[in-house]
């Protein structure tokens, strides 16, 4: 199931910008990072990521919006590539930006911690994704909602975490609660909702006899 890793990460793509032609530029490029990234295409990401974070750097103040994007996509196409060193930096530089121009409580900080909580997660750091996916998860369902579908793939994530620090009883009781909701609130085909039922089983296996082990539905 290699195929799910990285689902729910959260890619940057930008609106059309009405600002400067640098601006413009680099939210071109942060675009058509995002849009290789979603294609599979991470070499040519990275290369379209660090023009966007090039052209930020250069052209626009510091601390930018733009500089905080370009920085959390070429994150993405690093970490995808596992130069996993090189992705924890990035996605660190974009957080600190998002916190300090968009505030702490913010939908964009959230999606940034996710990022790299996921990283830590495909790591094995599960101490420091369990705290990054909890703040997501606070900032989201303050901002957008408990059941809004951010809200709920956050929690499944941090569902996933604890069974893998063996902490069956509460990962069981979270991901059965959470899966159930997404269910509700997403389409069948909608590869978050098929990633959390992938982690059920998972975790249905590590913890009943085969036999017992069911598809949620």
């Amino acid at each position: 199931m290699r195929m799910l890793v990285g689902l729910t990460a959260a890619t940057f793509a930008c609106a059309a910008s009405n600002g400067s032609d640098s601006a413009k530029t680099v939210t071109a490029y942060s675009n058509l990072a995002a849009a290789s990234i979603r294609a599979g295409d991470n070499q040519r990401a990275e290369e379209f990521a660090r023009q966007a974070l090039e052209m930020a750097q250069r052209t626009l103040p510091a601390r930018h919006r733009l500089t905080a994007v370009a920085f959390n996509n070429l994150a993405q196409s690093c970490r995808f590539q596992e130069k996993y060193m090189e992705a924890e930096i990035y996605y660190r530089k974009a957080i600190e930006i998002w916190e300090d121009t968009l505030g702490a409580e913010h939908p964009d900080l959230a999606r940034g911690l996710m990022n790299l909580a996921a990283l830590y997660h495909e790591r094995g750091r599960e101490t420091g994704a369990e705290d990054l996916y909890l703040r997501a998860a606070q900032i989201f369902e303050a901002a957008l909602g408990k059941n809004a579908p951010e809200a709920l793939v956050v929690r499944g994530e941090l569902a996933d975490v604890l069974r893998a620090e063996r902490r069956y009883t509460e990962a069981a009781k979270l991901a059965r609660a959470t899966l159930s909701a997404m269910q509700s609130a997403l389409p069948e085909d909608d590869p978050r909702l098929q990633r959390a039922r992938f982690n059920f089983v998972r975790l249905q296996q590590e913890t009943l006899p085969a036999t017992k082990v069911k598809t949620f539905r």
